[in-house]
């Protein structure tokens, strides 16, 4: 009779330890499948408002030569700073890349993406894509060397 009683014990820990394993399999399969489901995408922040320069601000002159704001920081010409050697004359310059959106989270710009290379010069993508350091974009001449950082963008100001 023990020996009919701890068999039947068995089998029906058996059973329960099956069923424990199935569920715990459906589970685990729900999960996956469920959770596949679900993504997240970076949220546009709000475009700047266009901002009004003074003149006086759009140039910053060093011994080695100048940066010249361009652009009226509006959607279709946004602000970039175009570097000017000592001596040199600037004056047309290529069409300026896109930059990408300020994002949160931001959106990372691979390295080989941060540089459009024109015979003339190149634009180089500066900036961190956040709201407090967005990208923008930095004309340097051909044969330009050692420059120094670029100006941050213009900011809001009070109304």
């Amino acid at each position: 009779m023990r020996h009919a009683t701890a068999m039947a014990r068995s089998r029906e820990r058996r059973s329960v330890s099956a069923r424990s394993v199935c569920l715990a399999a459906i589970g685990v399969a729900l999960v996956t499948v469920l959770g596949g489901c679900v993504t997240t995408e970076p949220t546009p922040a709000a475009a700047p408002a266009a901002v009004v320069v003074p003149s006086t601000e759009r140039v910053v002159t060093y011994q080695s030569g100048r940066y010249e704001l361009r652009g009226d920081g509006s959607a279709a010409a946004p602000y970039y700073w175009v570097w000017i050697p000592s001596g040199a004359v600037v004056t047309t310059l290529p069409p300026v890349p896109q930059a990408p959106l300020v994002a949160t989270p931001p959106v990372v710009v691979a390295p080989a993406q941060r540089v459009a290379a024109y015979q003339t010069g190149r634009y180089e993508l500066v900036g961190q894509g956040t709201a407090t350091s967005p990208y923008y974009w930095v004309w340097v001449p051909t044969g330009a060397t050692a420059l120094p950082p670029p100006p941050p963008l213009p900011t809001r100001q009070g109304p």
